[in-house]
């Protein structure tokens, strides 16, 4: 609503009290959000800048045009830093060690030292897979030699619950960002669907499986290092196994 705090109204508000030099708007380059735009071209900075079609161009001060030959979302962002004359770019996701979340910690030292987190659910219903499908992912995971723990979102508590009651797997506790984060770091394995998890388990630097049902895995997806990824929709349930395998 108009009234809330976080509203666009008063968002916009604060960003144009703080007066900023440059304002970027990285947001999907193929799918523009018009909350984004709108935040970032009356933001009231001295310079903007976003990667838009030239029929957007009036709204930015600078416009990016982005290679057409580049697929994954990472490259189509990087393309943004063209605006600046020097600076060296740095592809990988990465982020600093979290410090010790001490309300899962009770949690983290009762595990054993193999796990593989699986992470559950996404936040578009069309991203994510069936109980059954994450229940067969658990019992791969366990063949494979890991113990297999379930993460999961504040939407997805309840097929959580239902998917460990099923294949009687351990259930982490519910976790903010910062808890999740730090308890990847501890996993061995990360799987999960193309989700924002997905990202931050990347970043944490522990080998992560993704698995694309609706969306690219040449756009979103990572396979370099230990990283590697499914796509649902060109291969079978035998091929994800021996991948994660």
């Amino acid at each position: 609503t108009f009234r809330s705090p976080d509203s666009i109204i008063h968002v916009l508000r604060r960003i144009r009290t703080q007066q900023y030099t440059l304002a970027i708007d990285a947001g999907n380059p193929t799918a523009a959000s018009t909350t984004q735009t709108i935040l970032v071209g009356f933001s009231k900075a001295r310079h903007t800048l976003g990667i838009r079609p030239a029929s957007r161009q009036q709204i930015f001060t600078q416009i990016i045009q982005p290679d057409n030959r580049l697929e994954h979302e990472i490259d189509i962002r990087l393309e943004l830093l063209k605006a600046f004359p020097e600076g060296e770019t740095i592809r990988e996701l990465n982020l600093p060690s979290p410090l010790p979340q001490h309300s899962i910690a009770p949690f983290i030292e009762n595990l054993p030292p193999k796990f593989a987190l699986l992470n559950i659910g996404a936040r578009l219903p069309e991203k994510q897979l069936s109980p059954q499908n994450y229940g067969s992912i658990a019992q791969t995971i366990i063949k494979a030699g890991y113990i297999p723990v379930l993460s999961y979102g504040p939407q997805e508590t309840k097929l959580a619950h239902q998917i460990a009651t099923d294949n009687n797997i351990r259930l982490a506790p519910p976790t903010s960002l910062t808890e999740l984060h730090y308890l990847m770091t501890k996993a061995q394995a990360i799987i999960t669907c193309d989700t924002g998890p997905m990202h931050l388990a990347v970043a944490s630097g522990v080998p992560t499986f993704g698995i694309f049902v609706s969306t690219s895995p040449r756009r979103f997806g990572y396979r370099h290092l230990s990283h590697d990824y499914f796509d649902t929709q060109t291969g079978t349930e035998k091929d994800c196994a021996a991948l994660i395998t």
